[in-house]
Parts: C-alpha cells; sequence; structure tokens
C-alpha cells in the first residue's frame, strides 16, 4: 500500500485576520507602532512558516517516495520470507503428518495382526462360553418341562382318558345298536334278494339244462348218422373187398384144375 502525501502547516501565535503588508511601509499613520509591528511580524511569520510547510511537504514527499518503494520492496521481502517460512513450515509440518501417519498406520497394522492372530481363540472362547450356557438353559429348561409337564399331562392324560372313555362307549353302543340293525335289515335284503335271483338262476338254468339237452341230442343225431354213415362205407368197403378176395380164390381153385 502506498501511503499517501501529508501536508501539515503550523501557526504560531495568533491566526492573521486578514490584513496584509505591502514591502515595509504602513497602511495607516496613525496607527500604534507596536501593534502594527506585531501585525507586520506575524504577515512575516506566517510566510515563513508557509515556506516552512512547502519546503517540508516536498522533502516528505520526496522521503515518502523513496519509504514507498523501499517499502514495496520490504514487502516483497517479506512476502518472499513468509513463502519460503510457508512452505518450509508446510514441508516440515506435512513430514511430521506422513510420519505420524506412518507410525498410526504401522500401530494400525500391529494391532490388527495382534487382533488377527488372537480372534479365533477370542471368538473360540465366546462360543465356548455360550455353549456351557446355552448347554446349562437348555438343560435347566429341560428338567423344569420335565416336571411341569408330568403333572401337566398326567392332569390331561386322566380328563381325556375319562372323556375319551364316555365318548367312546357311547359311540360303541350307538355303533353296535346301528350296526346290529343293519345287519338285520342286510340280511332281511339279501335273503329276499337271494329267493329272487335263486328261482330266476334255477328257471334260466333249468332252461339252460334244456336247450342243452336238445343241442346235445341233435348233436348225438349227427354224430350217430356220420358214423352209421362211416361204417356203412366200411362195410360196403369190406364186402366188396370180400367179394373180390372170393372171386379171387375161386379164380385160383379154378386155374388149379386145370392143372
Amino acid at each position: 500500500m502506498k501511503f499517501g502525501k501529508v501536508k501539515t502547516k503550523v501557526v504560531a501565535g495568533v491566526v492573521a485576520a486578514g490584513i496584509a503588508f505591502s514591502g515595509a511601509g504602513f497602511a495607516l499613520a496613525n496607527t500604534d507602532a507596536g501593534a502594527a509591528l506585531k501585525q507586520w511580524y506575524n504577515g512575516l511569520f506566517g510566510e515563513s512558516v508557509e515556506r516552512i510547510d512547502q519546503q517540508t511537504n516536498a522533502y516528505l514527499d520526496d522521503a515518502l517516495d523513496t519509504w514507498n518503494t523501499e517499502y514495496e520492496n520490504l514487502k516483497n521481502e517479506i512476502s518472499a520470507e513468509i513463502d519460503l517460512s510457508r512452505e518450509t513450515a508446510t514441508g516440515e509440518s506435512l513430514e511430521e503428518i506422513v510420519n505420524a501417519k506412518l507410525k498410526h498406520l504401522g500401530d494400525l497394522d500391529a494391532a490388527e495382526a495382534e487382533i488377527l492372530a488372537n480372534i479365533g481363540l477370542q471368538y473360540y472362547n465366546v462360543m465356548l462360553d455360550g455353549y456351557f450356557q446355552i448347554g446349562a438353559a437348555t438343560d435347566a429348561a429341560a428338567a423344569y418341562a420335565e416336571n411341569d409337564l408330568q403333572e401337566h399331562t398326567g392332569a390331561l392324560g386322566e380328563e381325556a382318558i375319562a372323556q375319551l372313555t364316555g365318548d367312546i362307549n357311547t359311540a360303541r353302543d350307538v355303533a353296535v345298536s346301528e350296526l346290529e340293525e343293519a345287519i338285520q335289515a342286510a340280511q332281511e335284503a339279501l335273503a329276499a334278494e337271494v329267493a329272487v335271483q335263486e328261482e330266476i338262476t334255477v328257471r334260466n338254468l333249468q332252461n339252460q339244462v334244456d336247450w342243452a339237452v336238445e343241442d346235445l341230442t341233435e348233436s348225438i343225431e349227427a354224430i350217430i348218422g356220420n358214423l352209421v354213415d362211416e361204417q356203412k362205407a366200411l362195410i360196403v368197403a369190406a364186402a366188396n373187398n370180400l367179394t373180390e378176395q372170393a372171386k379171387s380164390a375161386m379164380d385160383a381153385a379154378i386155374e388149379k384144375m386145370g392143372n
């Protein structure tokens, strides 16, 4: 930042009221000499202060220009030094962070390896402890259930048997009565149906016998006719054969007579 120019006026004593002197003369002859001298001096002093102010301001302007240049250079140096300090501090911090991270990672790896080395045994112990607790709990539950269920099932069993006995005996009596009635009705119906079927079957079989006898008679008669015809043919053939034999014998006898 460049500083602005500073301009300062120093006024000593009483500020002039605007009355000006020209050279060394006085404007009024009757004015008091002491007062006039003071007034002249005040004017001279004001001019002197103005010159001082101008010279001082000019010198200050030059000094400030030089200072501003040096200041900008100083700021640049400060900026460079701060940047260097930042880079140095950043590098150191990053290195420290990386080293800390690497240490933490190493600690994590070591802890993880240690955990993994023992995790199986730890969980096995947890499982074993749970197994024994489960066994104890189930044993206790089984013992309680056995005692409780013996009483419970005993009472329920007696009640069920009593009700079952009554229900079954009642159902048995009803079933036996209904069955006896059904058997009697079935026997009566079957007896009636047997009589009807018996009569029908006897009549049908008798008809079959009559028809079979008629068929048998017809078949026997046909067989007899065929057999008789066969025998007749055999007899005729035998007679013819014997006749021929007789004729041959007679012919032979006659031939013998000729010899």
